[in-house]
């Protein structure tokens, strides 16, 4: 089982749920039919990119489940979860349905590290989860892919999804808001190449500038 050890700038924003750490452990997908596993990897059926149509979750670079990538996948493939973001590349999900309906577990977005981020590109990747995808599909990277953070808790690697299939990861990386990062040990070297090759959307400050 691989594990992987998340930096130490979450341990402060971890020690808000550590309180209601026995639901962020081994928390599993419930009543969701076959072909599941403990990392809520994909069951339902893949599409082809020409076959995203606004009701499958796109991806330009893909979602690593149990080791093998899919680029677009039915809406079936992802758990419908409530996201709560503790930075732009760990996040906490509650789960909506099934036994373990509340239940919240820690995810670390695939291939994302927030680690080299200002101050304000890191608000606003937080920002950025929380507006667009305060109700997400989540789709896990398999039951290999756990973590272990720094000040207590474990959880697992994923991704998610807005509710209109927009893959978040991509979205972050296009706003600045989070970096590629290959150390994940569940599909982010994989994906990393990818996520360097999308262009960042630059800003343009709203200060007027007058002349007199």
């Amino acid at each position: 089982m691989k594990s992987s050890s998340i930096h130490s700038l979450f341990s402060l924003s971890l020690s808000a749920i550590l309180t209601i750490s026995p639901l962020l452990t081994g928390c599993t997908k419930s009543g969701g039919g076959e072909g599941e596993d403990d990392g809520g990897s994909i069951s339902g059926p893949e599409l082809s990119a020409a076959e995203s149509d606004g009701t499958s979750l796109r991806s330009q670079c893909g979602v690593i489940s149990s080791g093998e990538k899919h680029s677009s996948l039915s809406l079936d493939s992802g758990e419908m979860v409530s996201v709560r973001a503790l930075e732009p590349d760990l996040v906490v999900i509650t789960r909506k349905d099934g036994e373990q309906a509340g239940n919240q577990q820690l995810v670390a977005l695939q291939g994302l590290s927030a680690s080299e981020l200002s101050t304000y590109e890191r608000q606003k990747g937080i920002n950025l989860i929380n507006k667009e995808a305060r109700t997400a599909y989540f789709v896990g990277g398999g039951s290999e892919c756990n973590i272990q953070v720094d000040g207590g808790g474990q959880g697992v690697v994923g991704q998610i999804f807005t509710m209109t299939g927009q893959n978040v990861n991509e979205l972050l990386i296009s706003k600045g808001a989070a970096k590629a990062s290959g150390d994940d040990g569940c599909g982010g070297a994989e994906l990393k190449s990818c996520y360097d090759s999308i262009p960042v959307e630059k800003e343009f400050s709203t200060t007027v500038v007058n002349k007199f």
